[in-house]
């Protein structure tokens, strides 16, 4: 018997893959149709690019087990969950305890950036920093170029730019590692990571919980109350430093230690 070539071998994956979606996409429009026969009353929210539906005790109940069915017949086909744009989830239920509804909710942009203050970690993350933020440099500036909107000076002049920025950023970090107890170092992206929609609440016992939301498919809250949200406290403390400190690369911020 004989092995397909590499070709053949990739044409019949791409011929599985195929296949295998048609079938995922047919049980994902079943199972569609049955959430929103269920969510028929319920209230709907749009925040931060999600989609919320507030559901009573019976939705919540009928939308677990249709969770279950869909779950039962997506284990005939060989995917794994991680990826909900091929394996036919349809939504996702944000308190799935049955015994747990949510008394009050609030919606919010939340940011989860890298703050690191440790003396160690920072020393490590800023000395791969040095390579990391030059090789977003010159990507950056490959893919501007690529464009050939550039004339063959322009490109030269570029590049030069491009090094001669990398070097003085890479000079300010070896400045930072040699004299490092004479500044406070933070290494964040506070200013730069991305912001998710994020939602609040308070279960019947009391106990808080705190959820990102999915943009890609409806998100589901069962809610039986009324109550106002709560006021969430801002982290000020990094945003003053970023605020006084000196930013290098990409994530460095530094000043001056205040004498003693």
């Amino acid at each position: 018997m004989s092995i397909p070539s590499k070709k053949n071998q990739k044409q019949i994956k791409r011929e599985k893959t195929k296949k295998l979606k048609t079938a995922v996409m047919a049980v994902s429009a079943e199972l569609r149709d049955s959430l929103f026969d269920i969510l028929i009353g319920a209230e709907r929210i749009e925040y931060g690019g999600a989609e919320v539906f507030l559901v009573n005790k019976e939705q919540i109940h009928a939308l677990i087990e249709l969770e279950k069915r869909g779950s039962k017949q997506m284990q005939r086909f060989d995917i794994s969950e991680a990826d909900a744009d091929f394996t036919g989830k349809t939504f996702s239920i944000i308190n799935k305890d049955r015994k747990s509804f949510a008394v009050d909710y609030k919606f919010y942009m939340r940011v989860t950036p890298l703050i690191l203050t440790d003396e160690e970690k920072v020393r490590k993350r800023i000395l791969s920093e040095m390579g990391i933020w030059a090789n977003i440099q010159r990507k950056g500036l490959r893919e501007a170029l690529s464009s050939g909107e550039f004339s063959e000076d322009e490109a030269n002049r570029m590049k030069r730019e491009t090094e001669v920025l990398i070097e003085e950023e890479t000079a300010k970090l070896r400045e930072i590692i040699e004299n490092f107890d004479e500044y406070e170092v933070v290494v964040t992206n506070y200013e730069t990571s991305p912001a998710y929609p994020t939602i609040y609440y308070n279960d019947k016992q009391g106990k808080k919980h705190i959820k990102h939301l999915s943009i890609k498919m409806p998100n589901i809250l069962w809610y039986e109350d009324k109550e106002h949200p709560r006021e969430h406290r801002k982290d000020a403390n990094i945003v003053q430093f970023i605020r006084s400190a000196t930013k290098v690369a990409n994530m460095v911020y530094f000043k001056p230690k205040a004498s003693q």
